[in-house]
């Protein structure tokens, strides 16, 4: 767990979108060697939320979305609370409805 801002900047570069940087002594911890994208279950301010610590401007970075920002009631420069635990690398999220069409089509789902 750990506190920080809102921010759109990382090590003095402008980012693309609201983002929750990692801290540095965090990043040192975290398998970003094997995973540079570390994909992670996190909750921020209470709300889940799946997504992914990425390289960038010699830190890591997690995109916020400005809906998930309106749900936690955020916005850039704002404190958060986050917390997180390293998900499957190795794991593959279907849409529901390709899960579904494999539920109708067995073989399809086996190839």
């Amino acid at each position: 767990m750990f506190e920080t801002n809102l921010t759109q900047e990382l090590n003095g570069k402008h980012l693309m979108s609201a983002a929750i940087v990692l801290k540095p002594d965090l990043a040192a911890e975290l398998p970003f060697g094997r995973y540079p994208k570390l994909r992670v279950d996190a909750e921020i301010n209470g709300f889940a939320h799946e997504g992914a610590f990425v390289p960038i401007h010699s830190g890591h970075y997690m995109m916020v979305s400005k809906r998930l920002r309106k749900v936690i009631s955020r916005d850039l420069g704002d404190p958060v609370i986050v917390r997180f635990k390293v998900a499957d690398q190795e794991a593959i999220n279907l849409p529901g409805i390709l899960r579904d069409a494999f539920e109708d089509a067995p073989d399809a789902r086996d190839i």
